[in-house]
């Protein structure tokens, strides 16, 4: 589910203390701007369904961002991206991982909104995917 616009994809949470790492973990080599975008789980919840069963609800959060460039319209090129990476979501079988999951949500949009992060002013966004798994618990023997 790679989506070609989206640039330095981590599937953890990533930072750097250091200046020279920031840069090499979040900076598009190509277009010279921060650029990077990180999946982390955000909470799970769960409830009871009935005897010997229960659902574990994930909230999956997808974060990016992307330096501000007011000349370029950059607002526009990362509310792009974003759309690009809602979509790669859209697919109700990609959604449900190759049957991991028994159901999700399409991408859920929070933000975007300005910030700095590390010395760069950047556009940023979560998006969030929530995962539902029912769980069956097995009797002891």
């Amino acid at each position: 589910m790679a989506v070609p616009a989206a640039r330095n994809v981590y599937s953890y949470a990533r930072e750097a203390k250091e200046q020279k790492k920031f840069l090499d973990l979040f900076k598009d080599q190509v277009a010279g701007n921060i650029h990077a975008w990180m999946v982390t789980r955000q909470a799970t919840a769960t409830r009871d369904e009935g005897t010997g069963t229960y659902r574990r609800i994930h909230e999956i959060a997808i974060m990016g961002y992307y330096s501000v460039n007011d000349a370029q319209n950059s607002e526009g090129a990362f509310q792009s991206i974003v759309e690009d990476v809602c979509a790669a979501f859209d697919p109700l079988a990609l959604r449900q991982y190759d049957g991991a999951y028994d159901w999700s949500q399409p991408i859920q949009v929070e933000g975007p909104t300005v910030l700095m992060y590390g010395q760069y002013l950047c556009h940023a966004v979560k998006l969030i995917h929530r995962v539902e798994e029912l769980i069956y618990d097995q009797p002891t023997q």
